[in-house]
């Protein structure tokens, strides 16, 4: 247990700087898949273990509020998925419906409203 407490915290740290550089310092100092892959390779130790950090980037949102922003209000709900990498999960969630799926873009997203021809990033 204690070496994989030792794994967790290097873990925890490594995620903490990427994820400090990434979101108050506008640069990246790892590919997003290498977060992603040590990310949840954290989670399961938190699931094998049953141990959580108080630090760890599992249970902290990575951002630092710098300034307000105003809340952008729409007609129809903008949904999302958990992290998944099931096209199952992906293909049941659609059930009947016509849709496009596309990779996850680090937090962002686009709602373009056709009929009154504007586009809300």
């Amino acid at each position: 247990m204690n070496n994989k407490l030792d794994l967790m915290k290097e873990k925890v740290k490594v995620l903490n700087e990427a994820g400090k550089a990434y979101y108050q310092e506008n640069r990246e100092i790892m590919p997003n898949i290498e977060y992603d892959r040590l990310y949840d390779e954290l989670q399961e130790l938190e699931r094998e273990t049953g141990t959580v950090l108080s630090n760890s980037p599992t249970i902290h949102v990575g951002y630092e509020l710098l300034s307000d922003l105003p809340k952008e209000a729409h007609e129809k709900t903008m949904l999302s998925l958990d992290k998944t990498k099931d096209a199952g999960a992906l293909k049941d969630w659609l059930g009947n419906q016509t849709g496009l799926l596309s990779w996850k873009l680090d937090g962002k997203y686009i709602f373009m409203n056709k009929s009154k021809n504007t586009i809300c990033a």
